[in-house]
C-alpha cells in the first residue's frame, strides 16, 4: 500500500506537471495535448450559458460542475454533492477546438490532501465549450469520498465539496408471537420488510435477505429507490417437540452499484422470537367414601395452572353434579379451590363414580384436565318396627293382639309380609296383623322405590294365658243360729 507521504508526493508531482504544461501553452501558443480525451469535440452549440455566467471571452473562460448530463441545457452550477451524485464538468470561453488538461485533487478515501482523484484531457468544441462526466463515463461520488475537492481545467480551477450522506438499509421482521406446543412439526410464516432509508439520491441494488434459521429469503435481484420498501415472506418448520422459544435473526444486504462493485450496505439485525406455549392444567377432586340416598355430600375441587403461560377462561364442569364453575384466569403456578354440594339420589348407581373436567386457554392454546371420585352409595335406607313387642292372649282381650308395622326411610311404596315362628303367614301383607294365637311374630318390609331394598322388623312375642280352674271348699255348708258364716 502506498504510504500517505508517497501519495501526497505523487499527487503534487502530477499537479506540478500539469501546471508546467499550462505554462508552456501560455508561452508557446496552442499546442494540442496527447492523452485521454473525454467527450472531446462534443457538439454543444445548442447549450445555453448557465445562469449568472456572462458571455465568455476567449480567455480565461469559465468552468463549473453540475448534476446535469451533457445533453441537457441550463446546467446549473453545483458546488456541493452528496454521496451517490454524478458529477459533470462544464466549461466555456476556451479556445475553439482547444484540448485542455484537467485534474481533480482532494481528499478521497483516507482523506489525505492533494491526492489526485482523476485526470485527463478534454477538447472544446468550435465555440470553446466542453462538457464531460467524471472518469469511466458513469462516475459518482463514492462512499469513501470526503472533504473539499479542487478541479483544474486548463488554466482555470474551482472547488466542490462532498457532503456526508447516509447509506441506510433497514429491515423489520415479524411473525407469530407464539405457537402451541406440538409433538409434530409445524410451519410458521415470517414477513420481512426491507427499506432504503439512505439519502434522497441513493439507490441500493441487489437487496438480499438471509435468516439464520429460514435461510435465504429472496433471490437478491431487488433494487430499492430512495425511501422504497420491499416485502417478502418465508415459511419455517418448527421441529416437533420443541419447547424452548424459537429465536432467529435476519440481516439484509445491498450494494451501492448495480454490478456489485460498490460498497456493501448491511442492515441491522432483525430478531423475532416465537414462544412455545405449553399449557397445562391439574385438577383434583375429593369427597366422602360413602353416603346414603338422600344424604347431602360435599365435593372439594382444586385446579392448578401447571403450564408455562397464564390461562384464561378456566372452567370446571361436572355433568353428574350439574356443575359449571368459572375460575377465570390463573397465572403460571396459580391455583383455585372451591366446594360443591350434592344430594345422593335413589337413581344414583353404587358406587357413585363421577368425573369433573377443567378447561382453559393460553393465548389460543387449549388446556384440559379431568378428575374422578367414587362414593359407595347405601341406597336402601328402609327401617321397619312393629308394636307391641310383646302381648298376651286371654279371655279378657277377645283372644287377639293387633300388631302394627311402622316403616321409615322408604323412597317408594312399602309392601309387607308377616311371619310367625319363621313361616310366612299366608295373606298377611298389610301393615298390621291381628295375632290370634301365641307365637313369635315379625314383618319383612320392602321399599319398592329402591331395588332389592328390604328390612326385617323387630320380633314381637305373643303368649296365651288360658282361663284358670277354680274350686270352692267346702262344697256345702249350713248357716244356723249357732253358725253365722261359712268360710269358703
Amino acid at each position: 500500500m502506498v504510504s500517505t507521504k508517497r501519495r501526497w508526493v505523487l499527487g503534487s508531482l502530477i499537479v506540478s506537471v500539469l501546471i508546467i504544461l499550462l505554462a508552456l501553452q501560455a508561452s508557446a501558443g496552442y499546442t494540442p495535448y496527447s492523452g485521454t480525451v473525454l467527450d472531446g469535440n462534443m457538439p454543444l452549440s445548442d447549450l445555453q450559458e448557465p445562469a449568472g455566467v456572462q458571455p465568455h471571452e476567449p480567455d480565461p473562460g469559465a468552468i463549473w460542475t453540475t448534476l446535469e448530463a451533457c445533453n441537457k441545457a441550463d446546467a446549473q452550477n453545483v458546488n456541493q454533492y452528496f454521496i451517490g451524485d454524478p458529477i459533470y464538468v462544464r466549461g466555456n470561453g476556451m479556445g475553439p477546438n482547444e484540448t485542455l488538461p484537467w485534474a481533480i485533487t482532494g481528499t478521497p478515501g483516507s482523506c489525505d490532501p492533494n491526492v489526485v482523484v482523476a485526470s485527463g484531457f478534454v477538447t472544446a468544441d468550435a465555440n470553446g465549450d466542453f462538457c464531460f462526466q467524471m472518469p469511466g463515463g458513469a462516475y459518482v461520488v463514492n462512499i469513501d469520498d470526503c472533504g473539499v475537492y479542487k478541479y483544474n481545467v486548463g488554466r482555470k480551477n474551482d472547488n466542490y465539496s462532498v457532503k456526508g450522506a447516509t447509506f441506510r438499509l433497514d429491515l423489520t421482521k415479524t411473525g407469530p408471537a407464539s405457537v402451541c406446543y406440538s409433538d409434530s412439526s409445524q410451519q410458521v410464516t415470517y414477513t420481512y420488510v426491507v427499506t432504503n432509508n439512505s439519502s434522497s439520491t441513493i439507490t441500493l441494488y441487489n437487496v438480499m435477505i438471509n435468516d439464520d434459521l429460514a435461510g435465504p429469503i429472496n433471490t437478491g435481484d431487488t433494487d430499492l429507490a430512495p425511501g422504497a420498501s420491499a416485502t417478502f415472506t418465508k415459511t419455517y418448520t418448527i421441529p416437533g417437540g420443541t419447547t424452548a422459544p424459537v429465536i432467529n435473526r435476519a440481516t439484509a444486504t445491498a450494494n451501492t452499484r448495480n454490478d456489485n462493485s460498490g460498497v456493501v450496505i448491511t442492515s441491522g439485525q432483525a430478531t423475532w422470537t416465537i414462544n412455545i406455549i405449553r399449557p397445562g392444567l391439574a385438577l383434583s377432586k375429593t369427597g366422602p367414601a360413602q353416603a346414603t340416598v338422600g344424604q347431602t355430600i360435599t365435593y372439594s375441587f382444586r385446579v392448578t395452572n401447571t403450564g408455562n403461560a397464564p390461562l384464561s377462561g378456566v372452567t370446571v364442569t361436572d355433568a353428574l353434579l350439574g356443575l359449571s364453575y368459572s375460575v377465570g384466569s390463573l397465572p403460571v403456578g396459580g391455583s383455585a379451590s372451591f366446594t360443591h354440594d350434592y344430594t345422593v339420589k335413589v337413581s344414583d348407581p353404587d358406587p357413585l363414580v363421577n368425573t369433573a373436567t377443567a378447561t382453559g386457554n393460553a393465548s389460543g392454546c387449549p388446556a384440559s384436565a379431568t378428575a374422578q371420585w367414587s362414593v359407595r352409595v347405601n341406597r336402601c335406607t328402609l327401617e321397619v318396627t312393629i308394636a307391641p313387642t310383646s302381648a298376651e292372649l286371654n279371655c279378657n282381650n277377645n283372644h287377639s293382639v293387633l300388631l302394627t308395622a311402622t316403616p321409615t326411610g322408604a323412597h317408594g311404596a312399602v309392601t309387607y309380609q308377616w311371619y310367625k315362628n319363621g313361616t310366612a303367614i299366608t295373606g298377611a301383607t298389610n301393615s298390621t296383623y291381628n295375632a290370634t294365637s301365641a307365637g313369635e311374630y315379625w314383618v319383612i318390609a320392602t321399599d319398592t322405590g329402591v331395588p332389592d331394598c328390604t328390612d326385617e322388623s323387630n320380633h314381637a312375642v305373643v303368649t296365651y294365658v288360658p282361663n284358670p280352674d277354680v274350686s270352692v271348699t267346702p262344697t256345702s255348708g249350713e248357716l244356723n243360729c249357732n253358725v253365722a258364716s261359712v268360710l269358703l
